[in-house]
């Protein structure tokens, strides 16, 4: 029962089958084992000097049946039981829904005893007919016993007819209809329920001798079927089937219709008979328990607030929709699982605790436990639990929970809690003639001082709305604030206050929805910003006002943060002021540079001496390359963070075109990802690629017509890593690197370990490479 989902409103549908059917009800699960009988098995086991034992009831091959209800298209089976001198019929039903098989058992003794007279009595016939045969045969003994056989048949008459009204005496008033047909169909014997029921169907009277075809020519469909049946049976069939009769309604009735034929001392078939019971009570009291049970499943599943059910083995059983938005779990990753998949891990013992104590029947009232999202956020739930307990009305199979997510309105209690605080010490100094009062009076004045001064210390406005719509407290700030009219505050009607505030919104509709809704929901808090049509904004921010556990009102607070807002504006607009004056300083620096760099070029062009013109070209080479640093900076969206591998690629296509030289090619490649520096990085960094690439195109390829620079950076471990590579004639073994006089290798060094406070690396075999590292800052990321 645990395991199929049971929820509360299916153990009272359970419990409310003794009030509902007097015959005897059995039901077991999906594994054959019992898990109810009502009053009635125990009333009947009773009468029949039975133990109180309703596993009589149970058919002894129910594992072969069980296992035909659940693998087949059938819903049920039917069969018959001899206890003692009583007959029973059972109706064994599967419901696929809940895992659960019923058995309806009815019984049927009268019916049976009436049938098997109605048998003897037809083999007295038969012998009695074959006794007539032979009187024909013998025609001289037809006339000399003639008196004889008088008698005989007009005892057969009677026999029948005490036959009949036996049957009509035990069928009477049971719902119970017998009718007997000969092999053409005509009725050879019905009683009176029979009768009855036919009138209602057909509208016509049943005679002995009356033709079924002829009964049922107005109703084509009634008449195919009902020959379709009896055909079956007069060929030896039996038919044991739930049939419905009459239009939806009052006129509409549903029997268990049982159709068996009638066979002769030499088992030749000589009619069929047809035994129907009045099942519409019991399919209308099933029909109306499933639909409670739906109600009841949907008015959980759709709820509103997060429900649980758990089996004593602390599995989830039921978790309904809300409780699915609660976790972001859907129902099917937790039914059948542990609960404490629900929980945080660092809380787990404390659940656990918790649960126990509710399968020893004890409730929760108001337990604050916190529920685990699937995100891993954790959100606390407020939770009341009820037991579920099994037939015995003891034993504790299964345990339902309710929650309430108070997460937000802890947080809110907490800064409450903060303000109250504030509250306090301001008021510390009402103290002294506070103690001066008697008791009586201290009390009262200390609970009025402190709302007052409450309300009129804040610089809030605040208003106090009842749930009729009255006000019943308000400061002047409000007052203040909103430019109320003395009136309105007079006739102490909210409406008319929102009214007057209204009129002073740029979006009156959107404050009035929200009031709405809070009218709605008056349990819910809200914060809104609202916007004045002067460019005024207000925070408004409503909670529910409570005396202790009761709803009494409602709290309105509205704080002026045009002020702030404004200075927010100045303040980014003095910023953007800033940063236009810092990208022209270093538009005027660039422009002041490429004229320095340009002057430089033309003198570079002029002279004739190879030392001053490599001297020259050195300068202005670095000049050009703090200009293009600048430039870069004057380009850039962000001034705290510099691009540094787009600054290489412009430094290697002017010393490209500086050093370009007939006849030699020499490619320079860089293999590296945006590596962004901060200021202070980015200049040294692009001096010390200025000068390391003027040494390679200058002397690296000496005497070469091809060559390759390769340059690789990457940012590693906290640190940010160059690399400068070429495959050149590399520099000679006889030049010591460490005392080197070298004013590039001076400067190189200088800038690497004074500038970017890092290391520097020279390998020269198979050419020359560079290796720089210095630490990565935090702001050029």
């Amino acid at each position: 029962m645990v395991e199929g989902n049971w929820s509360n409103e299916k153990i009272r549908w359970m419990e409310s089958f003794p009030d509902m059917n007097p015959n005897p009800i059995v039901e077991m699960d999906a594994n054959g084992a019992i898990t109810f009988f009502n009053s009635a098995t125990q009333k009947t086991l009773n009468n029949l000097g039975f133990p109180e034992n309703p596993a009589i009831f149970i058919p002894d091959d129910k594992v072969e049946i069980l296992r035909l209800l659940k693998d087949s298209a059938e819903s049920q089976v039917s069969r018959e039981i001899i206890l003692k001198d009583a007959c029973f019929s059972e109706n064994i039903l599967f419901f696929r829904e809940f895992q659960t098989v019923r058995i309806y058992v009815v019984n049927i003794t009268k019916q049976r005893k009436a049938e098997w007279e109605l048998v003897r009595k037809n083999d007295e016939i038969t012998v009695l007919n074959e006794r007539l045969t032979r009187l024909h045969n013998e025609l001289g003994l037809i006339l000399k016993y003639n008196k004889k056989c008088e008698e005989v048949l007009h005892h057969r008459e009677e026999t029948f007819r005490q036959a009949h009204e036996f049957l009509e005496t035990v069928t009477k008033g049971t719902g119970v209809n017998i009718a007997i047909q000969d092999v053409n169909l005509r009725y050879l014997f019905f009683n009176n329920e029979y009768k009855k029921e036919i009138k209602r169907l057909t509208g016509k009277n049943l005679t002995l001798g009356t033709s079924m075809v002829e009964l049922f020519r107005e109703k084509p469909e009634e008449q195919k079927e009902a020959m379709i049946e009896w055909s079956k049976v007069l060929h030896g069939e039996n038919i044991n089937k739930i049939q419905e009769y009459g239009d939806p309604g009052k006129s509409h009735k549903v029997y268990h219709v049982i159709h068996i034929p009638i066979r002769d001392a030499k088992e030749n078939i000589i009619g069929a008979g047809e035994l129907a019971y009045d099942i519409t009570e019991q399919v209308q009291i099933q029909d109306k328990l499933r639909e409670t049970k739906e109600y009841f499943d949907n008015l959980i599943t759709y709820a509103n607030a997060p429900i649980i059910v758990w089996n004593p083995e602390l599995r989830v059983t039921l978790f309904n929709h809300a409780f699915e938005h609660l976790t972001g779990r859907k129902a099917k990753e937790v039914i059948g699982k542990p609960f404490s998949i629900l929980f945080p891990e660092n809380y787990l013992d404390t659940v656990t605790a918790l649960i126990q104590k509710t399968l020893e029947g004890e409730r929760w009232e108001s337990v604050e436990i916190p529920v685990l999202h699937k995100n891993g956020k954790v959100r606390t739930v407020l939770w009341n639990s009820a037991s579920i307990f099994g037939n015995d009305g003891k034993t504790i199979v299964s345990t339902i929970a309710q929650g309430q997510d108070i997460t937000d309105r802890k947080k809110i209690e907490y800064e409450y809690k903060l303000r109250a605080i504030g509250y306090a010490k301001i008021n510390e100094t009402l103290q002294e003639e506070i103690l001066q009062r008697t008791i009586s009076d201290k009390t009262l004045k200390k609970t009025l001082s402190l709302l007052n001064a409450s309300l009129e210390s804040t610089a809030d406005g605040i208003i106090v709305v009842d749930l009729k719509g009255n006000i019943t407290s308000y400061n002047q700030n409000f007052v203040n604030m909103w430019d109320i009219p003395p009136r309105l505050l007079e006739s102490r009607e909210w409406k008319g206050v929102v009214n007057q505030i209204v009129t002073q919104l740029k979006n009156p509709d959107e404050f009035q929805s929200s009031i709405k809704d809070l009218q709605s929901f008056s349990g819910r808090e809200s914060f809104d910003m609202i916007e004045f049509k002067d460019g005024k904004i207000f925070e408004c921010y409503s909670k529910p006002q409570k005396i202790e556990d009761t709803l009494v009102g409602r709290v309105w607070s509205f704080r002026d943060v045009t002020d702030r807002r404004q200075a927010e504006e100045k303040l980014l607009s003095s910023i953007q002021e800033k940063e236009i004056l810092l990208r022209e300083i270093q538009h005027r620096v660039k422009n002041n540079l490429e004229l320095i760099s340009s002057v430089l070029d033309m003198t570079r062009m002029r002279t004739r001496d190879e030392l001053t013109n490599d001297l020259l070209t050195d300068i202005m080479l670095k000049i050009q390359t703090i200009a293009q640093f600048h430039s870069r900076l004057y380009e850039s969206e962000q001034l705290g963070k510099f691009n540094i591998t787009s600054q290489f690629r412009d430094q290697v296509n002017l010393l490209s075109n500086i050093y370009f030289k007939p006849g030699q090619e020499i490619n320079c490649e860089i293999n590296s990802p945006d590596i962004f520096l901060t200021l202070d990085q980015a200049l040294p960094c692009a001096l010390i690629v200025n000068e390391i690439l003027s040494n390679a195109y200058k002397h690296a390829f000496t005497g070469r017509k091809q060559g390759v620079i390769e340059i690789s950076g990457s940012q590693e471990d906290g640190q940010n890593h160059l690399t400068f590579r070429d495959n050149g004639i590399g520099i000679p073994d006889t030049v010591n690197l460490d005392r080197s006089t070298s004013l590039g290798l001076k400067l190189i060094r200088t800038l690497v370990q004074h500038q970017l406070r890092g290391s520097l690396k020279i390998n020269i075999q198979g050419g020359t490479e560079i290796s720089v590292e210095f630490p990565f800052i935090q702001g050029g990321t």
